[in-house]
């Protein structure tokens, strides 16, 4: 197997399990500091959580449905900042470009032969 795939995948499980507990801590924060509001926002980053943890597992395990959920998580990276619109900040601008990294990364050939193959091969 191609090793630059391999350490590709390594780093897309690591980057999206980082995203799942930055999302968790920025939503813990928000429950602390604005309770009412907080509660909503931490209810929408769990749905996030939910996502890219799922996503991160199965691209781990080469399973098919890994590479569909990691394109759910990348789609969902864009409304998210478009909310953001007057100020982003810079942990939204730091986390943007590895986003658009690991989509990018689920487009090529190689990675998608590879789910085609561990599809097959269960």
């Amino acid at each position: 197997m191609n090793n630059s795939i391999e350490r590709g995948r390594w780093l897309v499980v690591a980057f999206l399990s980082l995203c799942c507990a930055l999302a968790l801590a920025f939503g813990i924060h928000d429950l602390l500091v604005m309770p009412k509001m907080g509660a909503i926002l931490l209810g929408a980053r769990a749905i996030f959580i939910l996502f890219a943890g799922t996503a991160a597992w199965n691209i781990f395990h080469w399973k098919p449905a890994g590479r569909y959920l990691g394109f759910l998580v990348v789609l969902q990276w864009v409304p998210g900042i478009l909310n953001f619109r007057p100020n982003p900040g810079a942990v939204t601008w730091v986390l943007t470009i590895p986003m658009i990294g690991v989509g990018i990364w689920l487009l090529l050939p190689q990675v998608k032969e590879r789910f085609k193959a561990a599809r097959v091969a269960a």
